[in-house]
């Protein structure tokens, strides 16, 4: 197209990178392609710890609301994400960054939409064929859009492979049944592990494990799209031995449609987590709403606000792009995905959310973490994350003993009752906040102190951290 032949001379493109080819990309793909590859991470500078700002402000600020999810417009604390942000006034800063993304976002969604699922167009062979070289492998051909193109301090955009799930698991031209067992038991899905009791009976076999992605059945999808669905239930050993689909219908290990629903499942989970517990559960029940009552109601030099700026540093850049590309209309994720009622789900998806004490309840209390399974308890996210869990406690008791009492006490020494003003009234805006975008939540304005630092506190920080890594 005209579009994209102008952007790749005028924004730089590597001319051994592979082109984009009317046959097959649109203006959205390429549009999107060069604000990211080409302009936003060239500037892209690595962030360390002394990328966190004291905090000098407190106050409001203007939001942006998608269904249920409000988040500011502009974060008061100034984080610099690139380097070209440290030579710039902060007042142009403010009165031009966000018309200029706002407007940029806003044409990349007027651009034309067409999945191209009623013709021929949308296929490998297609794309394959129309590539400068032959390729080995369809995740050569993505990566040679990415080779070479590195950030300001010369860092790979595309990071790193840490784990290649190719060269582990596709044995004899197909998935091996180790790839759901580690994705299930070590990797991001260790979380939606149950244990069955009494454990389900099949081929002869005891599955007493199961992942459950049936009840995602309801939501509708477009033409041309799969429904997610499929409890995959797996052996005392890990390995997954078969999935039962929403109409009941059994598929065992080996049947002749076994690889391909293995890749629905593997599909809908990936989805459900991505959309659920990263992005609604981290990114704006946990991090947004976090980050907004901080700067709303705790002065510069309020310990609690010095403490939980580390943990919402970028918080507010960072879901305002989200609420453009993730969860606005016509933008990445709605046309990458194959839902009817988008828009919708910005409001569902809320509303069904475990308050996130109950969600990170194993971890909280001792008494649930015993009732996982031995299995479950081994998996990287519960085991390795209790140590960071742990230290993570540590210090909310830590600094609770320091700040929590005494001249600069947020908490009584008689009753336990939170009496500090600017705390309490944190506490007040973490309710309203909730309730405001409608989330599922235990939080009330008379919980104790230690209900507040030991749990509530506790649970917001590790949603941001060690959650946020297993899931994200």
């Amino acid at each position: 197209s005209t579009i994209g032949w102008m952007l790749e001379r005028l924004l730089g493109k590597r001319p051994e990178s592979e082109s984009f080819h009317p046959d097959w990309a649109d203006d959205f793909v390429i549009g999107l392609y060069a604000g990211i590859n080409l302009i936003s991470m060239p500037m892209y500078a690595s962030r360390h710890a002394n990328s966190v700002f004291v905090p000098r402000r407190k106050g409001t600020v203007e939001v942006f609301s998608v269904g249920n999810v409000v988040a500011p417009d502009v974060d008061i604390d100034n984080p610099k994400f690139v380097p070209v942000e440290w030579y710039i006034p902060q007042p142009l800063l403010e009165m031009g960054m966000v018309p200029a993304m706002t407007c940029f976002h806003g044409f990349l969604r007027q651009l034309p939409w067409d999945d191209m699922l009623e013709t021929d167009r949308n296929t490998w062979d297609l794309v394959m064929n129309l590539s400068k070289v032959a390729y080995e492998r369809k995740a050569d051909w993505v990566m040679s859009f990415y080779k070479g193109y590195k950030t300001i301090d010369g860092i790979e955009n595309w990071p790193e492979m840490e784990v290649d799930f190719a060269r582990m698991y596709w044995k004899r031209d197909e998935w091996d049944d180790a790839l759901e067992k580690a994705i299930a038991f070590g990797l991001i899905a260790s979380h939606r592990l149950e244990q069955l009791d009494p454990a389900v009976e099949f081929g002869g076999e005891s599955l007493p494990f199961v992942i459950r992605l049936n009840q995602f059945h309801a939501l509708q999808v477009r033409k041309n799209f799969g429904k997610f669905q499929g409890d995959l239930y797996f052996t005392k050993d890990g390995y997954p031995a078969m999935m039962e689909l929403a109409d009941g219908t059994r598929v065992a290990r080996g049947d002749k449609d076994w690889q391909y629903w293995k890749f629905a499942w593997r599909c809908s989970l990936i989805t459900v987590i991505t959309l659920t517990d990263h992005l609604h559960m981290t990114h704006f029940r946990a991090a947004n709403v976090m980050a907004t009552a901080v700067r709303k109601t705790l002065s510069p030099n309020h310990p609690l606000r010095r403490l939980l700026s580390v943990f919402t540093f970028g918080s507010i850049f960072v879901n305002l792009q989200a609420m453009h590309t993730l969860i606005g209309p016509r933008h990445v994720l709605h046309r990458s995905t194959p839902f009817v009622q988008f828009e919708d789900l910005s409001e569902v998806v809320p509303q069904n959310l475990l308050p996130l004490t109950e969600k990170h309840k194993a971890l909280l209390k001792d008494e649930e973490w015993a009732k996982l399974p031995s299995k479950v308890q081994e998996s990287p996210y519960f085991s390795d994350g209790k140590l960071l869990f742990d230290a993570e406690r540590k210090l909310l008791k830590d600094f609770r003993e320091l700040y929590g009492y005494g001249s600069m006490g947020m908490c009584s020494s008689s009753d336990d009752k939170i009496t500090g003003p600017e705390a309490a009234g944190f506490l007040n805006e973490l309710v309203a906040e909730n309730a405001h975008s409608h989330y599922a939540s235990s939080l009330h304005p008379n919980v104790t102190c230690t209900e507040f630092f030991e749990e509530i506190l506790m649970s917001y920080i590790w949603t941001v951290t060690g959650w946020h890594r297993h899931v994200g």
